[in-house]
Protein backbone atom coordinates (compact mmCIF):
# COMPACT_ATOMS: atom_id res chain seq x y z
CA UNK A 1 0.00 0.00 0.00
CA UNK A 2 1.03 3.53 -0.99
CA UNK A 3 1.50 5.32 2.26
CA UNK A 4 3.12 8.62 1.20
CA UNK A 5 0.02 10.73 1.90
CA UNK A 6 -0.13 14.57 2.29
CA UNK A 7 -3.06 15.51 4.66
CA UNK A 8 -2.79 19.00 3.01
CA UNK A 9 -3.31 17.80 -0.53
CA UNK A 10 -6.14 15.15 0.26
CA UNK A 11 -8.46 18.03 2.26
CA UNK A 12 -7.98 20.71 -0.91
CA UNK A 13 -8.40 17.86 -3.27
CA UNK A 14 -11.71 16.84 -1.65
CA UNK A 15 -12.19 20.56 -1.45
CA UNK A 16 -11.87 21.06 -4.90
CA UNK A 17 -13.66 17.88 -6.77
CA UNK A 18 -16.35 16.97 -4.28
CA UNK A 19 -16.58 14.14 -5.53
CA UNK A 20 -15.66 11.37 -2.44
CA UNK A 21 -17.17 8.22 -1.92
CA UNK A 22 -19.69 7.56 1.05
CA UNK A 23 -18.37 5.27 3.96
CA UNK A 24 -20.96 2.68 5.61
CA UNK A 25 -22.94 5.33 7.99
CA UNK A 26 -21.97 4.38 11.60
CA UNK A 27 -21.57 6.29 14.08
CA UNK A 28 -23.63 8.45 17.14
CA UNK A 29 -24.40 11.72 17.50
CA UNK A 30 -23.64 11.53 21.59
CA UNK A 31 -20.53 11.67 22.58
CA UNK A 32 -19.97 11.85 26.48
CA UNK A 33 -17.17 12.72 28.70
CA UNK A 34 -16.80 9.91 30.95
CA UNK A 35 -16.01 10.34 35.00
CA UNK A 36 -12.55 9.04 34.00
CA UNK A 37 -11.57 11.83 31.78
CA UNK A 38 -9.06 13.84 32.53
CA UNK A 39 -8.51 17.09 29.96
CA UNK A 40 -4.76 18.37 32.18
CA UNK A 41 -3.65 14.38 30.96
CA UNK A 42 -4.83 14.85 27.27
CA UNK A 43 -2.95 18.36 27.69
CA UNK A 44 0.20 16.63 28.60
CA UNK A 45 -0.10 13.63 26.07
CA UNK A 46 0.03 16.41 22.68
CA UNK A 47 2.89 15.84 22.17
CA UNK A 48 2.34 11.89 21.25
CA UNK A 49 -0.83 11.86 19.65
CA UNK A 50 -0.40 8.46 18.09
CA UNK A 51 -0.01 6.78 21.31
CA UNK A 52 -3.98 8.52 22.03
CA UNK A 53 -5.53 6.06 19.58
CA UNK A 54 -4.97 2.52 18.86
CA UNK A 55 -4.85 1.79 14.89
CA UNK A 56 -7.91 -1.11 15.54
CA UNK A 57 -10.20 1.38 17.09
CA UNK A 58 -10.07 3.34 13.60
CA UNK A 59 -9.99 0.29 11.54
CA UNK A 60 -13.51 -0.76 13.72
CA UNK A 61 -15.00 2.76 12.90
CA UNK A 62 -13.97 3.02 9.44
CA UNK A 63 -15.61 -0.72 8.96
CA UNK A 64 -12.54 -1.87 7.53
CA UNK A 65 -8.89 -3.90 8.17
CA UNK A 66 -6.58 -2.54 10.30
CA UNK A 67 -3.69 -3.38 8.20
CA UNK A 68 -5.05 -1.02 5.22
CA UNK A 69 -4.96 1.78 7.57
CA UNK A 70 -1.43 4.18 7.71
CA UNK A 71 -0.71 7.10 9.98
CA UNK A 72 0.89 10.77 9.23
CA UNK A 73 2.24 12.93 12.58
CA UNK A 74 2.87 16.48 10.93
CA UNK A 75 5.01 18.16 13.36
CA UNK A 76 6.91 20.85 11.46
CA UNK A 77 7.79 23.32 14.14
CA UNK A 78 7.82 20.57 17.32
CA UNK A 79 4.72 22.45 19.10
CA UNK A 80 2.35 20.18 20.69
CA UNK A 81 -0.77 22.24 20.09
CA UNK A 82 0.41 22.55 16.25
CA UNK A 83 0.92 18.66 16.13
CA UNK A 84 -1.58 16.78 14.16
CA UNK A 85 -2.23 13.01 13.43
CA UNK A 86 -4.16 11.55 10.45
CA UNK A 87 -5.27 7.83 9.76
CA UNK A 88 -5.48 7.54 6.51
CA UNK A 89 -6.71 4.35 3.69
CA UNK A 90 -7.43 3.86 0.12
CA UNK A 91 -11.05 4.16 -1.05
CA UNK A 92 -12.34 2.96 -4.34
CA UNK A 93 -11.63 5.11 -7.39
CA UNK A 94 -9.75 7.82 -8.30
CA UNK A 95 -9.74 11.49 -8.37
CA UNK A 96 -8.86 13.16 -12.02
CA UNK A 97 -8.01 17.21 -11.73
CA UNK A 98 -5.83 19.73 -14.07
CA UNK A 99 -3.85 21.70 -12.11
CA UNK A 100 -3.55 25.40 -12.61
CA UNK A 101 -0.64 24.81 -15.00
CA UNK A 102 -2.59 22.72 -17.06
CA UNK A 103 -1.64 18.84 -15.98
CA UNK A 104 -3.80 16.67 -15.79
CA UNK A 105 -3.49 14.38 -12.53
CA UNK A 106 -5.44 10.80 -11.86
CA UNK A 107 -4.70 10.39 -7.59
CA UNK A 108 -6.30 7.27 -5.70
CA UNK A 109 -8.99 8.45 -3.26
CA UNK A 110 -8.31 8.45 0.15
CA UNK A 111 -10.72 8.77 3.36
CA UNK A 112 -9.10 9.54 6.60
CA UNK A 113 -10.03 10.65 10.47
CA UNK A 114 -7.52 12.39 12.46
CA UNK A 115 -6.94 14.91 15.52
CA UNK A 116 -5.38 18.04 16.28
CA UNK A 117 -5.00 21.42 17.84
CA UNK A 118 -4.89 19.77 21.44
CA UNK A 119 -4.84 22.79 23.57
CA UNK A 120 -5.57 23.73 27.31
CA UNK A 121 -8.77 26.22 26.71
CA UNK A 122 -11.52 27.66 28.79
CA UNK A 123 -15.08 27.47 27.46
CA UNK A 124 -15.77 31.21 26.50
CA UNK A 125 -12.67 30.92 24.84
CA UNK A 126 -13.41 27.91 23.00
CA UNK A 127 -16.89 29.67 22.15
CA UNK A 128 -15.18 32.25 20.61
CA UNK A 129 -12.74 30.73 18.94
CA UNK A 130 -14.80 27.95 17.06
CA UNK A 131 -18.39 29.14 17.79
CA UNK A 132 -17.52 32.43 15.46
CA UNK A 133 -15.70 33.51 12.46
CA UNK A 134 -12.94 35.36 14.65
CA UNK A 135 -11.26 31.79 15.01
CA UNK A 136 -10.44 32.00 11.17
CA UNK A 137 -9.42 36.02 11.68
CA UNK A 138 -6.83 34.88 14.19
CA UNK A 139 -5.53 31.85 12.18
CA UNK A 140 -4.94 34.37 9.15
CA UNK A 141 -3.23 36.70 11.86
CA UNK A 142 -1.04 34.30 12.93
CA UNK A 143 -0.11 33.22 9.46
CA UNK A 144 1.06 36.63 8.78
CA UNK A 145 2.71 37.07 12.16
CA UNK A 146 4.21 33.60 11.51
CA UNK A 147 7.74 34.28 10.30
CA UNK A 148 8.81 30.44 10.76
CA UNK A 149 6.32 30.04 7.24
CA UNK A 150 7.72 31.10 3.60
CA UNK A 151 5.80 34.34 2.50
CA UNK A 152 4.36 32.54 -0.35
CA UNK A 153 3.20 29.88 1.40
CA UNK A 154 1.02 31.93 4.06
CA UNK A 155 0.03 33.86 1.29
CA UNK A 156 -1.50 31.14 0.07
CA UNK A 157 -2.62 29.73 3.24
CA UNK A 158 -4.42 33.01 4.22
CA UNK A 159 -6.06 32.86 0.53
CA UNK A 160 -7.54 29.74 1.42
CA UNK A 161 -8.90 30.47 4.60
CA UNK A 162 -10.77 33.88 3.71
CA UNK A 163 -12.43 32.04 0.77
CA UNK A 164 -13.64 29.32 3.18
CA UNK A 165 -14.76 32.02 6.07
CA UNK A 166 -17.31 33.28 2.92
CA UNK A 167 -18.60 29.86 3.01
CA UNK A 168 -18.60 29.07 6.85
CA UNK A 169 -21.00 27.37 8.52
CA UNK A 170 -21.03 26.40 12.50
CA UNK A 171 -23.61 23.94 14.04
CA UNK A 172 -23.30 23.92 17.69
CA UNK A 173 -23.75 20.67 18.88
CA UNK A 174 -25.09 19.31 22.15
CA UNK A 175 -24.17 15.77 23.75
CA UNK A 176 -21.09 15.83 22.65
CA UNK A 177 -18.10 16.53 25.66
CA UNK A 178 -18.65 19.83 27.19
CA UNK A 179 -19.34 21.64 24.02
CA UNK A 180 -18.93 21.13 20.43
CA UNK A 181 -19.18 23.31 17.01
CA UNK A 182 -19.36 20.86 13.62
CA UNK A 183 -17.54 23.17 11.23
CA UNK A 184 -18.75 23.28 7.06
CA UNK A 185 -17.15 22.79 4.08
CA UNK A 186 -13.98 21.94 6.05
CA UNK A 187 -16.20 19.01 7.84
CA UNK A 188 -14.41 19.00 11.06
CA UNK A 189 -15.26 18.89 14.40
CA UNK A 190 -14.30 21.21 17.16
CA UNK A 191 -14.59 19.70 20.83
CA UNK A 192 -14.33 20.97 24.43
CA UNK A 193 -14.26 19.00 27.75
CA UNK A 194 -12.58 19.73 30.94
CA UNK A 195 -10.53 22.91 29.95
CA UNK A 196 -8.90 21.11 27.30
CA UNK A 197 -10.06 21.65 23.16
CA UNK A 198 -9.47 19.48 20.27
CA UNK A 199 -9.99 19.05 17.08
CA UNK A 200 -11.54 15.97 14.61
CA UNK A 201 -10.68 15.68 10.69
CA UNK A 202 -12.88 13.78 8.61
CA UNK A 203 -12.54 12.77 5.41
CA UNK A 204 -15.09 9.80 4.96
CA UNK A 205 -16.65 10.64 1.52
CA UNK A 206 -18.62 13.78 0.37
CA UNK A 207 -22.06 13.10 2.57
CA UNK A 208 -21.37 15.55 6.23
CA UNK A 209 -24.12 13.46 7.91
CA UNK A 210 -21.66 10.43 7.88
CA UNK A 211 -18.57 12.70 8.43
CA UNK A 212 -20.23 14.61 11.08
CA UNK A 213 -21.13 10.95 12.94
CA UNK A 214 -17.45 9.43 11.96
CA UNK A 215 -16.09 12.53 13.60
CA UNK A 216 -18.19 12.55 16.90
CA UNK A 217 -17.46 8.53 17.31
CA UNK A 218 -13.38 9.20 17.26
CA UNK A 219 -14.27 11.92 19.71
CA UNK A 220 -15.78 9.41 22.12
CA UNK A 221 -12.78 7.09 21.14
CA UNK A 222 -10.45 10.22 22.41
CA UNK A 223 -12.53 10.51 25.75
CA UNK A 224 -12.84 6.91 26.81
CA UNK A 225 -8.69 5.99 25.65
CA UNK A 226 -7.33 9.06 26.96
Amino acid sequence: MNTNFNPRRWQITALICGCMVAACSGGSDKAGVPDSFDGATLIAAADQLEQLVAVGDVAELAGIPAERIAQHVEDYDNNAVRKKIAFHWEAPGTISFTTLTGEAVSVPKHHSVGLANVGAMNMETFNQRYGTSAGIKADIDALVDDESVDADVAIAQATYLAETAKSLSLQPLEGVGDGAVWEMPTQVLHVYADGVAFTVTTNFGDDPGINKRKAIAFAQLIFNNQ
